[in-house]
């Protein structure tokens, strides 16, 4: 999924948008699933002019917490709809160990509108280390046997305390399928961070699922 974003009509009705690409080297075909979380939090994001951004931070969270940011977009007229994308989201550490979620919500639309950020999270006992990255570095993470496959991933990160702040955003993420020697069928699910901070660092890689 490259993107996804969501409408507010006239009529209050409110939908998701999202658009997959086959990032692969054949033609290929998938089940989309599509999985949500009940928000934990909310607040109003007040108006944003087209074009424009608003950032919201959540702070002192649990080490172990996955974040999803949504937002219930408000304001569409007769003619034309509230559109608002989360258009990126990392995780800070500070130098005094409290740990920090970032997103920023873009106004995708032609108007001038509102709306209220939600915050779904949910815990996870699945995890490893990204290792050492320096600024603006990346790197990747595989999880083999993604099953059962109709489980939906959410990926996390929980920044190190380090000599600076320490910020890690997931880039890209996305799942494939493989056919093993044995002729047996996988998917697995595979995920890109950076490191978008000033200072070497590492993070704990949060793996969580949603059924």
């Amino acid at each position: 999924m490259t993107r996804s974003w969501y409408t507010q009509l006239y009529s209050g009705e409110r939908r998701f948008n999202w658009t997959i690409r086959n990032t692969g080297a054949i033609a290929c075909g998938t089940q989309v699933m599509l999985s949500s979380l009940n928000s934990g939090a909310s607040w109003a994001l007040g108006g944003i002019s087209p074009g424009g951004s608003v950032t919201s931070v959540w702070n002192n969270n649990p080490a172990n917490m996955a974040f999803l940011p949504g937002v219930a977009p408000s304001g569409a007229t007769s003619a034309t709809p509230c559109q608002l994308e989360v258009t990126s989201s990392w995780y800070a550490r500070q130098t005094n160990g409290e740990r920090k979620f970032y997103f920023t919500v873009k106004n995708v639309g032609s108007i001038t509108c509102a709306g209220t950020a939600l915050l779904g999270n949910t815990s996870t006992s699945t995890t490893w280390s990204t290792g050492t990255l320096a600024p603006s570095a990346s790197s990747g993470s595989v999880w083999y046997n993604a099953n059962p496959t109709t489980l939906v991933y959410l990926p996390g990160l929980n920044p190190a305390v380090s000599t600076s702040t320490c910020q890690f955003g997931v880039t890209s993420s996305y799942y494939q399928q493989v056919v093993n020697s044995d002729g047996t069928v996988q998917r697995q699910y595979l995920a890109y961070y950076t490191n978008n901070g000033a200072v070497s660092c590492s993070a704990t890689f949060l793996l969580a699922s949603i059924a």
